[in-house]
């Protein structure tokens, strides 16, 4: 009788241990891949048309979201101006939620009058469902 109420009183703890045991769920990142701009691409300072970014988006489960940031790399991260100048940085994100892959082709960048020439990063951020985040970056160089 002991025997059975033992057994009785483990099998719900043996419940609650197994269906709370660790489902690890989706752990792989998206993967970016950035066709344009290509690395040391120079870009024209003032151009109407905008930067042309192209790349392609994928997740083995479901994409999120990504981000786009441009920031100055002069003097590699000391962030120094020349006088009468100002480093141009952007900053935007974009939905793509209920997508497990997408080509990605704009024009948003637009780099405009006044900034300074020089090197830059050029980052992108991708996010899936789950919240796995993907980066990468690519150096870039502002000319007039």
């Amino acid at each position: 009788m002991k025997k059975t109420i033992l057994i009785l009183a483990l099998i719900p703890v043996a419940f609650i241990a197994f269906s709370c045991s660790k489902d690890d769920g989706d752990t792989t990142k998206p993967v970016i891949t950035l066709s344009a701009p290509a690395h040391d691409q120079g870009l024209k300072i003032g151009d109407p048309a905008g930067v042309l970014l192209d790349m392609d988006l994928s997740d083995d489960v479901m994409l999120g979201s990504y981000k786009l940031e441009v920031h100055s790399n002069a003097d590699h991260h000391h962030h120094s101006k020349s006088a009468g100048t100002v480093d141009f940085s952007f900053h935007k994100e974009f939905d793509i939620s209920g997508n497990k892959s997408i080509h990605i082709s704009h024009r948003d960048i637009v780099i405009p009058e006044g900034v300074s020439e020089g090197e830059y990063h050029l980052m992108v951020y991708c996010t899936d469902a789950a919240g796995n985040e993907a980066q990468l970056a690519r150096d870039i160089i502002l000319r007039n």
